[in-house]
C-alpha cells in the first residue's frame, strides 16, 4: 500500500477511520524450507472488487517456488465501538491498485 501512495489507515475528524482489515487467507505450500532460510516474497494485486482487493504472494527459496499465498482485503469505514463498514473503492485507490496488478508493466510486482 505505501508503494501506491494509499495510506492503510486514514483518521477521520470523528473519530471514525478509514482501514483495510483481512478477510480471508490461504496458503499452498509446495517445498519445505528450514528454520533460517531466507525466503523471498514476490507481492501483486491479483484482482480489484467494489470494495476489496486480492494480494496474491509467490514464496521461493534459493530460486525455488515454496509456497503461493493470497489475502482478501476490505477497505471499511472504522466506526468508534462499531462493526466495520465496507465501503466502496474510490479511483484513486483502484488506479493505485491496478499499477500493482500481475502483469501490469510487464512484469510481476
Amino acid at each position: 500500500m505505501r508503494a501506491t501512495g494509499i495510506p492503510v489507515v486514514e483518521h477521520g475528524a470523528d473519530g471514525a477511520s478509514f482501514s483495510w482489515p483481512r478477510v480471508a487467507a490461504s496458503c499452498e505450500y509446495t517445498a519445505a524450507v528450514r528454520f533460517g532460510d531466507e525466503v523471498d516474497i514476490a507481492v501483486s494485486v491479483e484482482g480489484i472488487g467494489r470494495t476489496s482487493v486480492t494480494y496474491g504472494f509467490a514464496f521461493s527459496h534459493a530460486g525455488e517456488a515454496v509456497a503461493s499465498g493470497r489475502i482478501v482485503a476490505v477497505r471499511c469505514l472504522m466506526h468508534p465501538g462499531g462493526r466495520p463498514e465496507p465501503v466502496p473503492l474510490t479511483p484513486e485507490v483502484t488506479s493505485g491498485l491496478e499499477a500493482f496488478m500481475r502483469g501490469s508493466l510487464g512484469t510481476d510486482r
